[in-house]
């Protein structure tokens, strides 16, 4: 995931995708999404490999209350975003 306008247009837009379906997110540690998720409050970064990702995706199964927090902080935070826009991160 380069660091492009484009992938930090982005970035946000997957975050939102997650909280509209319920779902807890892992994104890729990678500066787009440093730049909007808060790692272990509302998703997960984990390192650009298929092993890291599987893990990550392995321990949310393993932990329905932490996959639970981590879908219900999404949402709450994007629904505050939605009511204040000039809010969104740089």
């Amino acid at each position: 995931l380069s660091a492009t306008p484009v992938n930090a247009a982005r970035a946000p837009v997957k975050a939102f995708d997650a909280a509209r379906l319920g779902a807890a997110a892992v994104f890729a540690d990678a500066a787009p999404f440093r730049a909007w998720v808060r790692p272990g409050v509302d998703g997960l970064l984990a390192p650009m490999s298929p092993a890291a990702f599987a893990k990550a995706a392995a321990d949310l199964l393993a932990d329905p209350a932490r996959r639970q927090a981590l879908a219900e902080a999404a949402r709450v935070r994007l629904a505050d975003l939605r009511r204040a826009p000039g809010s969104l991160p740089a």
